[in-house]
């Protein structure tokens, strides 16, 4: 087996080139097929004849191990169709025969009870049916949940750009709250333990539906460290709401109960089937990872038939399943048994931004998506109590994986359910697809099924809209009883092309169904069936991709069964057709054994009247009474109530009503639609459809004119868009995608080459690969209805090793051998296109470089306006818009008829400008001043800016000092110099030239004064007393100190500061006479001064005669003792008393 797989695009993509290749095509179909009427088996087999066609291919499947006799092992369980149960009992040597619990004659026996060449006997005597070896060993376990960074926040709920960045989706849930929340509707969780204790959990969990089937008990409770998924789940479907407290599930007022069952131990058929008649809605996200092209036993088909068509009072029991996180390894849920089953919904998983969640499983049994992680936010949801869980927390905001969509669309039927209750499980199939709405609308997998409903095997029929689904259920016709239908048992026995051809088979369906699923069953032997693509192409044209490539070795294909939910809708009469194309041609080779489609749906056509049953329902006549038909006026299938126009005249109902024409008579039509938009031009507001309404279009009935200024009937402008404009890429751009974003498609990639080129430098080249592989590489993108071209070379073996260019998947043209440089030239309609170049090799054999190149690709990628000299309506284009006379290319105001020029390009007119040249000088004041007004170099000055020029400014400084006044007249800041040295007196620090500066000049405008001591406005040049003492300078010793005017002893000290006046060494304080300097005392202050007084004393004696001159009591002293006589009582000294001596001035006399 070839290692090396093709990603699964790439094939789909080739495999559609090659369905529409003639040339390729297989040679098979029905006529070479042989039809088994009968059965699957080569016994005879009634029981298992008369169950559904699910069931039988399922028995099929079971006992293939046994075919060619290849089968020596002891199986665990024997599975055994009989209707002699005692007899089989008989033969076995221990054990029970134990009933299966939903089918009737089938049991199950300890595989050591009875031997194989016993069971081998029993059933050639026809003792029992058939014999097989249980396939019930798979274990399940939870969805993975991807590990990626998130934020705490329910933005799956109501999204309000919790990322940061944007506003993503969300379930748009809100509006259905309002009125419900789930409310009488219980929703089982199927997984691991549940935290029937946490907050969020607690008030709305129901104990007594709740099972451990692991440990065999009535406490779903975690038990192991790892069961934190099954807590996580119920959080997001039914948590409690509206409580204050932690999160709210999508459903947060339905009752959920648990079944805990995810430990390798328990069963899935109890745990989905167990109090079916109360449980409403059973949810699962888990599956059998990696688990191969795996199908359901016998048991749990027949437990989900029974759970269909008996749970919920025989309305049927909800089945929502996880559709699986096993993207990156290509495992398509239609390997996966119960997410395939069409009795269950599988649900995949968008990011917070609305794309595909990268691990989401894809396939044509996904019905819808649902938000989960896998971008910049995950989910946040209920967490086991305290520090166990994911978290540390009672709550998680981390969650994700298809484990996360499941659980809300589970909750959303919860919602819907209790809109209306009496909904069966086809009816809530119905209601999400046709209420979910496409996402991420770019991706390449959208396309429209049959019944023009989009579709995605990324995205089922979208995303859930929960506000639209319970609109839709509140208002919901229920459906019709189910019919299916089934084509013959085709027993081919075929091999399957190695060589890249597709094995095609076709079927013709006669009868009217309106589809709700179909069921591919087929037994393929190949040793490497994930090799191969099966698609299924119903006779729309749409085609469901059942299986595709893998990358793992997934087992067989025996008995396989295959959904697909994507032709929804559509009729079943046609041929369909299903292709299997092995992609390895160097790998093993198989056989298509058998084949069946089976069609599930509704009558299309009760009454076979030729109206199926929804367009009479829609017509309003009866679906069961063949002679009540729809009134259809025109004949065209569809009845006049649906009719948009009912008489088929080209105009719709509404159109003609307006128009006040009859919309059932064919003959009576509108007078006139210009614009062919439907609307007669009577009630059309824009009868030329060009964007101007006709009430304010000159040209109502032109859509390439509609104005028309000067009203002479000729066009302003006229406009037609011509093709083309186009993008060339000539690869010479160290990036590729400079010019056009190319698809490089899976290695070996096609890249830049710098050795050869049709001109320049480059090229583009294939990837080098080896035998049997192919380098691709394509773009996408809008043309319009034009030619493209490119260069292409190629050196390769001639008619072996192609260079294909296809366009849209469909190949135009091909090239091999050894070629030079050569252009080609191919049509291109408007509209997207794929464009794809394909460098194919085939089994052996290498020539030349064995390469392909191309370059110069020149593609129409737009339109460009013209100005047509008359429309395509016959209006004439004005050259003279305005009517002024001036034609438009000169008319600087094409459309103003009182402008033709703007000088200065200033977008006003000239008649209007007050400044033609754009100068700033207005025109009028350039005149006056004698300057050219249209000429924006000749300027006036103005020095000082306001507006006048200086040639009639008179006061061109604007200092406030007229010109002729000014001695500066352009210096703002002088207008005087005093002293005529050419410095302005502002300027000048010596106005007046005196040699003293202006700041100590008390006259600074005065040259003959610079000081005025005592401040009286005279200079002390011209004052006679300027220290204003009242002495005049002349007699003042002082003139300039105002407190001295007088030095009397001349020691430059004035009188009235100077101590000492009259300088004779005695301070004037202690001078009798200050201010002579020969006197100082008068002792008798008889002012005489002691030193011209004779009698200093005043006492009478003169000084030369006074022995006291200085004492007036004292003149004489006799006996010169120092004491004056008058007061000395011996004035003579001898001892004696004057009063005792006779003679006391006598000292020799004392008697």
């Amino acid at each position: 087996m070839n290692t090396q797989r093709t990603p699964s695009y790439l094939l789909i993509s080739l495999m559609l080139i090659s369905l529409q290749s003639p040339l390729i095509q297989a040679d098979w179909d029905s006529e070479n097929e042989v039809e088994e009427p009968n059965s699957l088996f080569p016994q005879h087999t009634p029981i298992i004849d008369s169950m559904s066609e699910n069931l039988q291919w399922s028995f099929a499947r079971l006992q293939a191990p046994l075919e060619d006799n290849g089968y020596s092992e002891v199986p665990s369980e024997w599975v055994i169709v009989t209707d002699q149960v005692t007899k089989i009992s008989e033969q076995m040597k221990h054990g029970k025969m134990a009933q299966d619990r939903f089918l009737d004659h089938v049991y199950t026996v300890p595989g050591s009870s009875i031997s194989l060449e016993t069971l081998v006997f029993l059933q050639e005597t026809g003792e029992i049916e058939l014999f097989a070896p249980s396939q019930d060993s798979l274990q399940p376990i939870p969805m993975t949940i991807p590990d990626d960074p998130l934020i705490a926040d329910q933005w799956h709920l109501i999204n309000t750009g919790q990322d940061g960045n944007s506003v993503g989706v969300d379930l748009n849930v809100t509006g259905a709250w309002d009125r419900y929340n789930g409310s009488g509707v219980m929703i089982r969780i199927v997984d691991d333990g549940l935290d029937i204790i946490h907050e969020d959990l607690q008030p709305n969990f129901d104990a007594s539906t709740s099972y451990d089937y692991c440990d065999d008990d009535e406490d779903p409770s975690p038990v192991e460290a790892g069961d934190n998924h099954g807590t996580a789940v119920a959080g997001v479907a039914a948590g409690m709401g509206d409580n204050g407290i932690g999160i709210a599930g999508v459903a947060w007022g339905a009752t959920h109960n648990h079944a805990r069952f995810l430990c390798g131990a328990g069963s899935a058929i109890p745990a989905l089937s167990d109090f079916n008649q109360d449980i409403d809605i059973y949810h699962n996200s888990w599956g059998y990872g990696g688990a191969g092209f795996q199908g359901l036993g016998p048991s749990q088909i027949a437990m989900l038939e029974s759970g269909v068509y008996d749970g919920r009072t025989s309305l049927g029991s909800i089945f929502t399943f996880s559709a699986g996180n096993e993207y990156t390894s290509d495992e398509n849920v239609n390997q996966k048994g119960y997410q395939k089953s069409r009795y269950t919904i599988a649900i995949g998983a968008i990011t917070y931004g609305g794309v595909q969640s990268w691990y989401s499983s894809i396939g044509a049994p996904v019905l819808v998506v649902g938000p989960s992680n896998g971008g910049s936010l995950g989910i946040t949801t209920a967490d086991r109590t305290g520090s166990v869980g994911y978290s540390s927390t009672n709550y998680t905001d981390d969650f994700g994986g298809t484990s996360s969509s499941g659980p809300k669309v589970a909750g959303l039927a919860g919602l819907i359910l209790e809109a209306e209750p009496t909904l069966t499980w086809r009816d809530m199939q119905a209601i999400l697809v046709h209420s979910s709405t496409p996402n991420d609308v770019n991706h390449e997998n959208w396309s429209v099924n049959g019944a023009g409903m989009p579709v995605s095997h990324y995205y089922g029929f979208g995303m859930v809209d929960a506000t639209a689904a319970v609109n839709l259920a509140e208002n919901w016709t229920l459906l019709g009883p189910e019919v299916n239908i089934s084509t013959p048992l085709y027993t081919p026995s075929v091999n399957i092309p190695s060589s890249g051809t597709p094995l095609s088979f076709s079927h013709t369906v006669t009868d009217l169904l309106n589809i709700e699923s179909v069921e591919l069953f087929m037994d393929i032997d190949h040793q490497d069936p994930e090799d191969l693509i099966i698609t299924l192409t119903s006779p729309s044209g749409y085609t469901s991709i059942l299986a595709d490539t893998n990358p793992a070795d997934y087992g067989n294909m025996r008995y396989h069964d295959m959904v697909s939910m994507h032709h929804y809708g559509e009729l079943s009469a046609g041929t369909w057709t299903v292709n299997v194309l092995d992609v390895d041609s160097t790998g093993s080779t198989g056989t298509v054994n058998d084949w069946q489609l089976v069609f599930h749906g509704t009558e299309a056509d009760a009454d076979g009247d030729g109206w199926t049953n929804e367009e009479e329902n829609l017509c309003g006549s009866m679906v069961n009474d063949p002679n009540s038909t729809p009134d259809d006026v025109d004949g065209d299938g569809t009845c006049d109530a649906m009719d948009e126009d009912i008489d088929g005249d080209g105009w719709s109902n509404v159109s003609e009503l307006a128009c006040g024409t009859d919309a059932y008579d064919p003959l009576s039509l509108p007078s006139a639609d210009t614009d062919s938009d439907g609307l007669c031009d009577s009630v059309d507001i824009d009868d030329d459809n060009d964007g101007v309404e006709d009430n304010m279009d000159a040209f109502p009935l032109d859509g390439q004119a509609w104005q028309d200024t000067d009203g002479d009937g000729l066009a302003d402008e006229t406009y037609k868009l011509v093709c083309c404009t186009y993008s060339l890429d000539e690869f010479e751009d160290a990036q590729l995608n400079s010019t056009f974003s190319w698809d490089l498609g899976s290695p070996p990639s096609w890249s830049l080459d710098n050795s050869t080129s049709s001109s320049g430098n480059a090229s583009l080249r294939s990837g080098s690969i080896s035998d049997n592989a192919v380098s691709s590489i394509s773009l996408t993108l809008s043309t319009e209805s034009a030619n493209g071209s490119f260069a292409y070379k190629i050196d390769s073996e001639s008619n072996y090793d192609f260079l294909i260019f296809s366009v849209d998947g469909a190949q135009v043209e091909s090239w091999s051998g050894d070629t030079g440089w050569l252009n080609y030239s191919f049509p291109l309609s408007a509209g997207t296109h794929t464009l794809q170049w394909t460098y194919s090799k085939d089994q052996s054999v290498s020539n030349g470089q064995d390469a392909a190149w191309i370059d110069n690709l020149d593609l129409p990628t737009g339109l460009f306006m013209t100005n047509p000299e008359v429309t395509d309506y016959g209006t004439h284009r004005d050259h003279d818009d305005d009517g002024d006379g001036v034609d438009d290319l000169s008319d600087a105001f094409p459309l103003d008829g009182s402008e033709t020029t703007d000088f200065d390009s200033d977008g006003i007119g000239d008649n209007a400008d007050l400044d033609d040249d754009g100068d700033g000088w207005f025109d009028i004041m350039e005149t006056q001043c004698g300057f050219d007004p249209l000429n924006s170099t000749s300027m006036p000055s103005d020095n000082d800016g306001d507006g006048l020029c200086d040639s009639i400014d008179p006061d061109d400084d604007n200092d406030g000092y007229a010109d002729e006044f000014d001695e500066f007249p352009h210096d703002a800041g002088e207008w005087v110099d005093t002293d005529s040295d050419g410095i302005g007196d502002n300027a000048d620090e010596d106005d007046d030239d005196d040699g003293v500066l202006d700041e100590n000049d008390a006259f600074p405008m005065n040259a003959t004064e610079w000081a005025d001591f005592d401040d009286d406005g005279l200079g002390d040049n011209a004052d006679t007393d300027d220290d204003d003492d009242g002495v005049l300078d002349d007699d003042d010793a002082f003139p300039t100190n105002n407190a001295e005017w007088n030095d009397l002893d001349g020691d430059g000290l004035g009188s009235n500061a100077d101590t000492d006046d009259d300088g004779d060494g005695v301070l004037d304080e202690n001078d009798a006479f200050p201010m002579n300097a020969t006197e100082w005392a008068d002792f008798d202050g008889d002012g005489l001064g002691d030193n011209a007084d004779t009698d200093d004393d005043g006492d009478g004696v003169l000084d030369e005669d006074d022995a006291f001159p200085k004492d007036p009591s004292e003149t004489l002293d006799t006996d010169s003792d120092g004491i004056g006589d008058n007061a000395d009582t011996d004035d003579d000294s001898d001892g004696v008393l004057d009063e005792d001596d006779a003679f006391p001035k006598d000292p020799s006399e004392t008697l």
